[in-house]
């Protein structure tokens, strides 16, 4: 169907179409991220500096790892996607970097935030790396990269 809209439509539909589908998933990825950080606010008591830098931060892990994330799920089938399960949803916090969680938490707050992400899936990080530097290589060669959730 994408290809026969790309022959069918001009340029500027074409254009127009492909930003849509970006602003779609900037739209899914904010969604899961807000609901990830909801689950942390409970248990933190952000403020709403603390939420909107953490929301950065997690929104650049995303952008970065998501198609690695999704591969580590893929072969769940008709399962739901791992966003959308309690247990996995806070996966990209572990990849939020120490020392940048160490500029936005209190102490109390960096100890919940480190328990939270590791009992939450956080031992799948080390896979998932991998999986980026698989990914990373294979496109270096040219290779089609893998397509993310959030992407469109």
């Amino acid at each position: 169907m994408e290809q026969a809209l790309e022959e069918l439509a001009g340029k500027e539909q074409v254009k127009a179409i492909q930003a849509r589908k970006r602003d779609a998933a900037r739209q899914r990825l904010d969604a899961c991220l807000e609901v990830a950080l909801a689950r942390l606010d409970s248990k933190l008591l952000l403020s709403p500096k603390q939420h909107a830098r953490l929301l950065g931060l997690l929104r650049e892990v995303a952008e970065k790892y998501g198609p690695d994330i999704d591969e580590q799920f893929r072969g769940w089938g008709d399962r739901q996607p791992w966003f959308l399960q309690s247990y996995y949803l806070l996966i990209p916090c572990s990849g939020v970097a120490e020392q940048d969680l160490k500029e936005v938490l209190s102490e109390w707050q960096l100890a919940k935030w480190n328990e939270l992400a590791t009992a939450h899936g956080g031992h799948y990080w080390g896979q998932i790396l991998e999986y980026h530097e698989q990914r990373m290589q294979m496109e270096k060669q040219g290779a089609k990269r893998w397509r993310p959730v959030f992407e469109p």
